[in-house]
């Protein structure tokens, strides 16, 4: 399960949240600098805990991410293939966040952040899912539905 914009201001913090009713694990990814904004936390099932691997954490401003590895054993006949599954459970920042204009201003923001940890966490031999809040990347489109007549 992932839970985004945990607003926590360390990784102890969002600890203190605690895990829902019948999770084991969590793995979080908080804003650095302690500013209590965006984050991203990630819990596993108690059954599925000793088949998923934390991989890594990615930060970068306006952009938090936690990796986790499934294992195919757990995945067998779901899936198919023989394959993990990568999960990567992201936050990234409005698109007129001071967080996310900083990121452009000092890299390249948060598609390139995003292929970055894919590159960085991903095996060839893995599943690929990403969740989260990406906040519609639609720059300076219409984010509005006009109703048909």
């Amino acid at each position: 399960m992932v839970f985004t914009e945990t607003h926590a201001a360390s990784a102890a913090a969002a600890d203190e949240l605690g895990k829902p009713q019948g999770y084991s694990a969590a793995y979080h990814c908080v804003r650095p600098g302690g500013q209590g904004r965006g984050g991203v936390s990630l819990f596993v099932r108690a059954g599925l805990a000793d088949h998923v691997q934390l991989i890594g954490l990615r930060q970068a401003p306006g952009f938090e991410s936690v990796w986790v590895r499934v294992s195919r054993r757990v995945l067998c006949g779901r899936l198919g293939g023989g394959k993990d599954l990568l999960i990567g459970a992201c936050y990234a920042s409005p698109h007129n966040s001071a967080a996310y204009t900083q990121g452009e201003e000092g890299g390249e923001g948060f598609d390139h952040e995003l292929l970055l940890a894919i590159q960085q966490f991903r095996q060839p031999s893995d599943w690929l899912m990403l969740a989260g809040d990406f906040n519609a990347r639609i720059h300076g489109l219409d984010d509005t539905v006009v109703a048909d007549e």
